[in-house]
């Protein structure tokens, strides 16, 4: 399984899982599904006031923009890739831009529709970013999106549904997917309480105080980190 690491705005360093040659196989092949019916119903309506010919042309036209139109305007998703929950990003980890998505869709006639996917897979192979050529020009990557596991902060940890005192209201700013980098590190540390595993709980304590403009105190760096969590609930619950 490979990965990439992004950081994020607040400097924290989150990791994603790439996706993998087949799960973007199956994509397309959804992808190419729904172009192929949407082709078909764009070639009926067309034919039944201009030429087969002329009909037919604008249908293959269209279809062939699919993939630009829709990721550039649909957040880097295809109705394949959203189905499986993968993403179109680029490599800081934001959304492309309609330049990459167009560089992008431009050597996909190369890395996919002529050499029917085995260029695109070769450079897959050999990258360790899963980048096709398309997304080696565009500085792009194709991530599992993690989103569908943000859904419930109230079930990773226990909170007393009493109203409590807000620590640090600074961490209602935060995205969701770095307050759950936050609790990964807290469980690994208590599964695994190795000296690696320590040491990156004491300079997460540290570049979390740091990102929230607090100075070091003398509470340990699993309460402080757990409190951060249990106030980002608290804040946008």
């Amino acid at each position: 399984m490979k990965t990439i690491d992004i950081t994020s705005t607040h400097n924290v360093v989150i990791r994603y899982e790439l996706a993998s040659i087949g799960s973007r196989f199956l994509s397309s092949l959804i992808d190419l599904i729904i172009i192929f019916f949407a082709g078909l119903i764009t070639f009926w309506f067309f034919s039944l006031f201009l030429d087969y010919s002329i009909a037919g042309t604008i249908a293959v036209v269209l279809a062939n923009f699919y993939h630009f139109i829709i990721e550039s305007f649909n957040y880097g998703q295809s109705v394949g890739k959203r189905a499986l929950d993968l993403n179109v990003v680029n490599l800081k980890g934001q959304n492309p831009t309609i330049y990459q998505c167009f560089l992008r869709w431009i050597f996909r006639i190369v890395d996919i529709t002529l050499s029917f996917g085995s260029l695109g897979s070769l450079f897959m192979l050999s990258s360790d970013r899963n980048q096709r050529v398309g997304d080696h020009f565009a500085h792009t990557t194709v991530i599992k999106n993690k989103k569908n596991q943000f859904t419930a902060l109230d079930s990773i940890i226990q909170i007393d549904q009493r109203e409590r005192e807000i620590r640090y209201p600074q961490i209602g700013s935060f995205d969701e997917s770095e307050i759950l980098f936050i609790k990964e590190i807290l469980n690994r540390t208590a599964a695994n309480p190795t000296v690696e595993n320590k040491r990156l709980l004491e300079e997460t304590t540290i570049l979390m105080q740091r990102s929230i403009g607090v100075s070091s105190n003398h509470v340990d760096s699993k309460t402080f980190l757990s409190d951060l969590i249990i106030d980002y609930v608290y804040l946008n619950r």
